[in-house]
Parts: C-alpha cells; structure tokens; sequence
C-alpha cells in the first residue's frame, strides 16, 4: 500500500501575525476570539489616526505652497514696478492680470490663469519676440 503523509495548509492573519489551520472552522474560531477582535480594532484605529495625520500635512503643504504663490506673485509685482527690468515686462503684466482675475473670480483652475503661454522667439535680424500660443499675439522687446 502506498500511503503518504499530506501536509494541510496553513492560514495567515495579517492582524494577529499568526498562522492556523486552514480551514473554515479554524479560521472562524480564530477570528471570534478576543484577540483577533482586539487587533482588528487597533488596526483600524491605526488607519483612522494615519488618514487624519496625512490630511492635516497635505492642508498644511497646501497652505505653505499658497504662500509661496503669494510671495512670488509680490516678487513680479516688485520687479514690474522697477525700472531695472526692462525685458519681459509685458509678461509680468501679463502674469499679474491673469491672477487678478482668477483671485476676483474665486476660481484657481490653472486652465483658466493666462501665465505661461508666452514663447521667445528670435526674429530674423536678431531682434527678440514674444509669442502668446494662446492669443496668437506677438510683443518686440
């Protein structure tokens, strides 16, 4: 007679960190027991803490990116009012416009912000241009 030993598999529960019998008795025993119950809700007291954790520091990054929107948008600001800067000026104006609008309108789609449309282009004497790809329009330096 050929007989042979057969190793039964083993279940693992990722909230006990354990191994039992796999089969449905076993593992029902297993899971209304106090412990697995205890773990369970650790672990979902886990998430929950995680998930707070992680919104307060996206708010907290979405505000600190919102002041530096701020400081850079006082930056052009500052240097469109110089004299200094003579070489995309009408850019600024441009930048400056365009987040006026959208802080008057309440909407921050960037779809909407007319900011970075404009392309340098060299003209054929050598001469600098601006180009809007969304206007179409062109402004000489």
């Amino acid at each position: 007679m050929a007989d042979y030993w057969k190793s039964t598999g083993k279940h693992y529960c990722d909230f006990c960190k354990c191994w039992t019998a796999d089969n449905k008795p076993s593992i029902q025993f297993h899971e209304k027991g106090k412990n697995h119950q205890a773990n369970v809700k650790k672990r979902l007291a886990e998430i929950k803490r995680n998930s707070i954790e992680k919104r307060k520091k996206d708010e907290k990054s979405q505000h600190m990116f919102q002041e530096m929107e701020k400081a850079a948008l006082a930056a052009v600001q500052k240097d469109m009012n110089s004299s200094d800067v003579s070489i995309g000026k009408a850019d600024m104006r441009n930048i400056v416009k365009a987040h006026s609008k959208t802080e008057e309108s309440g909407n921050d789609d960037i779809n909407n912000k007319d900011i970075y449309p404009w392309q340098v282009m060299a003209g054929p004497q050598g001469t600098t241009y601006y180009y809007n790809a969304m206007s179409g329009g062109i402004v000489d330096d």
